[in-house]
């Protein structure tokens, strides 16, 4: 906004021509004006820079603030149903909500192999021949749910153990957030049941505020291991953590009795990203695990339940974080020994019946103790069977205690009037239950979508007013130093159409709008097309190839995609320019002089340059980029207004998360584009000057201009070629 300051400098200026918009400027006013127009771009270039740069941060570096934060988890009530049994500590002499007592099911081993995705079902031949056995099948039943968004590990595990969506706990990359949310082992904890897990260190963060020092033992990390047999292990494989990890969990299930344990390998994920689906070390990762199951599954008894599930899935060259069918489908598995689970729930396995909130929610329901306070999840019928129906009542009841008090915090942290919430928790039946919280789950949802959109238009109309202003400006600026007016714009398009064919490169040369909009699109067209081309084909190609943000999850695929977006901005850029220095400004060349020209063939050879013509093509060439960035700023603002940091968008839907990476994308793109922008009306071409351009005193009258052309003196390609 610093043109704002030269305003006292254009009152000097007068109209010779009010009609046709043409200035007479004095070569001093014009000097301040030019200066202005460059440091103003330059001030928003650098603002447009750190907002590119600050999209890939709110999800790369975790800076998406959760719905909730921790002063809210705190003040806000999230109690439990006060009819639930309670327990006194003897300790503390504290009351707390005792388990429930379910005579089919006494503990739960959740297996979440990370980067599992659905069709491993049937891709990998262990995997499917022990869903096939008779021994799993016939006591098991398997699901097909949605992982959410955004499809990466931690965020994923957090909502395992949460229920809550990323959105809400705001962990949305593999960074630690140390926060008060609740979860299935905080319920465990409450409930004073035993908790155990066998986890690579990196992942401990989403467990570590609910675990004993003690049951921390058993997470391996890069220095030391605590069981004495292992301290001599140092920077293992993924593939030995992966059965380390199976040895320390097999070892803590025989020698104690745990009521909730959870193990997360890795070596599945770590391939598939170093080779993608197809490979043989990928298929190879898969069986090591079924073969682990296999023995996981001989040492449980028939009062546990074995839950398998995965954080996300990949596509087929390797890959998440977006939202492609194979990244967002991942498998969920319950079995447990002599119980005829399948024959009383038989798998669903076609269609997407679940999602990932369901899993804490469901485990809560199989261990008889409250439901996480922030759920969104709901009980999974497919379980009912293992569960004691005596208990269902309670379950319920409380289930729909906690979205009553969710409804009504949600309300509360986005600034709603308090909603109307039934008192009522006495139901004569489940399905009066069910039907009840299925209710309030749908207010929260309508709140949630409410919301979206009211923030989503505040964020793109405040953006769009400010940078509005900026544009006006740079219009205004332009038009009282180069005959720059917009009204020209649309005069030369329609003399473009009234030329015949052969006119059509003087009707396209007299105009520099026009030559500076058809060069933007030009460079679009051009930029996104080879970076279709080059994603779809050349880096591991994909057999169906989408534009979302999955081939960016990975430390070599991140640099590779910076690296390939603006090296193609770059190149498309300069060739541009060149392009419009040879083809649109100097005249007295034929096509094959000019393509050798172009190519740097032919280094000096005589030419004309029409010098306002290119003095007004820079400058336009500049508006239009800067336009463009603008409109890119506009539609990031769905995630925040003008820059991050500033009234983001905490939702996250299919729709901005796709936006969010495509438009960086483009962004990315237009920086160099910009850069080379600014730069060409910094650096002008020796074949001008600025002495050339006020050797008259009325700069813009067309009289001046017609066949005002700068002979350049230079050695003739007779010459050079003797």
């Amino acid at each position: 906004f610093f043109p704002i300051l030269i305003v006292p400098f254009l009152d000097t200026m007068e109209t010779s021509d009010p009609e046709d918009g043409t200035i007479s400027i004095g070569k001093k006013n014009y000097f301040w004006i030019r200066r202005w127009i460059l440091l103003s771009n330059l001030v928003f270039l650098i603002l447009f820079t750190f907002a590119s740069y600050c999209i890939i941060a709110i999800a790369y570096q975790n800076l998406q603030e959760p719905i909730f934060n921790d002063n809210q988890l705190v003040a806000l009530p999230w109690n439990v149903d006060d009819q639930w049994p309670r327990s006194i500590d003897p300790v503390t002499n504290s009351t707390y909500p005792h388990r429930l007592v379910n005579e089919k099911v006494r503990s739960v081993v959740v297996y979440a192999v990370d980067g599992l995705r659905f069709d491993w079902t049937e891709r990998n031949t262990d995997f499917s021949q022990l869903l096939a056995s008779s021994e799993f099948h016939d006591h098991s039943t398997m699901l097909r749910i949605h992982a959410a968004l955004p499809t990466i590990s931690l965020a994923n595990y957090k909502t395992l153990v949460t229920a809550a969506p990323p959105e809400i706990h705001g962990v949305t990359y593999n960074l630690e957030r140390f926060d008060k949310f609740d979860s299935i082992f905080h319920r465990a904890q409450e409930s004073r049941l035993k908790r155990g897990v066998a986890l690579n260190s990196g992942w401990f963060s989403f467990v570590s505020n609910d675990l004993e020092p003690k049951e921390r033992s058993f997470v391996i990390t890069d220095n030391s291991i605590e069981d004495p047999k292992l301290n001599s292990v140092r920077h293992i494989t993924q593939a030995n953590e992966d059965y380390l990890l199976a040895q320390i969990m097999m070892k803590s299930l025989r020698n104690a009795s745990y009521d909730l344990y959870w193990s997360m390998p890795g070596d599945v994920d770590a391939m598939e990203h170093a080779h993608g689906i197809d490979d043989p070390h990928t298929q190879t990762a898969v069986s090591q695990k079924i073969g682990i199951i296999k023995d996981l599954i001989s040492i449980l008894d028939d009062k546990t339940v074995l839950i398998i599930t995965a954080d996300h899935g990949h596509v087929d060259v390797g890959g998440h974080l977006g939202q492609d069918q194979a990244t967002l489908e991942i498998p969920l598995i319950f079995f447990q020994k002599n119980s005829n689970l399948g024959t009383k729930s038989p798998a669903k396995t076609d269609t997407v019946t679940a999602i990932n909130l369901d899993i804490s929610t469901s485990i809560s329901a199989l261990l008889g103790i409250p439901v996480p306070r922030q759920s969104f999840g709901r009980i999974l019928p497919e379980i009912f069977p293992l569960l004691n129906e005596s208990n269902m009542i309670q379950m319920y009841r409380d289930q729909l205690l906690q979205k009553r008090n969710l409804l009504g915090n949600f309300h509360t942290v986005l600034g709603l009037n308090p909603p109307t919430i039934e008192t009522q928790l006495e139901y004569s039946s489940l399905d009066e239950y069910r039907a009840e919280i299925t209710r309030v789950s749908n207010e929260i949802s309508a709140v949630r979508s409410q919301k979206i959109e009211s923030r989503t238009i505040r964020n793109v109309v405040g953006t769009s007013f400010i940078l509005t202003l900026f544009l006006g400006l740079q219009f205004f600026l332009r038009s009282k130093s180069a005959h720059l007016s917009f009204g020209k714009f649309r005069r030369n398009l329609k003399t473009f159409k009234r030329v015949g064919f052969s006119q059509k490169f003087r009707g396209i040369l007299a105009s520099s709008h026009f030559a500076a909009f058809a060069a933007n699109i030009l460079f679009y067209a051009l930029s996104l097309t080879i970076f279709a081309l080059e994603s779809r084909f050349i880096y591991r190609s994909y057999s169906t190839w989408l534009w979302t943000s999955s081939s960016l999850n990975s430390n070599y695929d991140a640099i590779r995609w910076f690296l390939i977006v603006m090296g193609i901005g770059t190149i498309v850029s300069m060739a541009i320019q060149q392009w419009l220095n040879v083809f649109w400004v100097s005249s007295n060349l034929d096509f094959k002089l000019k393509m050798r020209r172009y190519f740097g063939l032919i280094r000096k050879t005589p030419f004309q340059v029409h010098s306002q013509e290119l003095f007004k093509l820079k400058y336009n060439m500049l508006l239009w980029t800067s336009i463009a960035a603008i409109i890119l700023m506009v539609l990031s603002s769905v995630q925040f207004l003008v820059v991050p940091g500033f009234l983001n968008l905490q939702f996250i839907t299919p729709t901005t998360w796709s936006l969010r990476w495509r438009v960086m994308t483009v962004m990315f793109m237009t920086l160099p584009h910009y850069f080379f922008a600014l730069v060409s009306c910094i650096v002008w071409p020796k074949s001008t000057s600025f002495k050339e351009i006020f050797q008259n005193s009325s700069l813009n009258r067309e009289e001046d201009l017609a066949g005002n052309f700068q002979v350049v003196e230079m050695r003739s390609l007779v010459q050079e070629t003797q």
